[in-house]
């Protein structure tokens, strides 16, 4: 099982079991997209220097898996977990290589499809994923976290 992480619609990381991707971008404000049988999102308002994150989370869908991207903050009981998950001998970092972006690529009308149907709805539920600016960490404290 994959899924595809995007910032808006463009590519991110093509993520699979035990394995994480660090994407550095502008302070802002950003809505996150992970794409698989459905689309759902996260908005993010980052802060310039810190290290933000977030996790994917799994449910069934009709024909195959569907994802959620939940933030991960130090507000979060999940928090505890993350060194350990970063640590973790068996995951891997992964990087979009030119395969990946040849996905998005290709598939970007089923992609922007799948968008345009599910962000209306994902903007009508009252408690939509975020992360916040305070959620973030500096980069310097990132080494005491691990």
């Amino acid at each position: 099982m994959s899924s595809t992480i995007f910032d808006d619609v463009a590519p991110v990381a093509v993520l699979m079991q035990k394995t994480y991707a660090v994407y550095d971008t502008p302070a802002g404000k950003h809505r996150f997209m992970v794409v698989s049988e459905a689309a759902d999102f996260m908005d993010a308002n980052l802060d310039e220097g810190k290290v933000y994150f977030a996790r994917i989370a799994d449910r069934m869908g009709a024909w195959r898996a569907r994802f959620s991207l939940l933030p991960v903050s130090p507000h979060d009981e999940k928090w505890k977990d993350l060194g350990e998950w970063v640590n973790d001998s068996d995951a891997r970092r992964v990087t979009l290589n030119a395969a990946g972006r040849t996905w998005a690529q290709d598939n970007a009308p089923s992609i922007q499809k799948k968008h345009d149907a599910y962000l209306p709805k994902w903007l009508a539920k009252r408690d939509r994923p975020t992360l916040y600016p305070t959620d973030g960490i500096r980069l310097q404290d990132l080494r005491d976290l691990m």
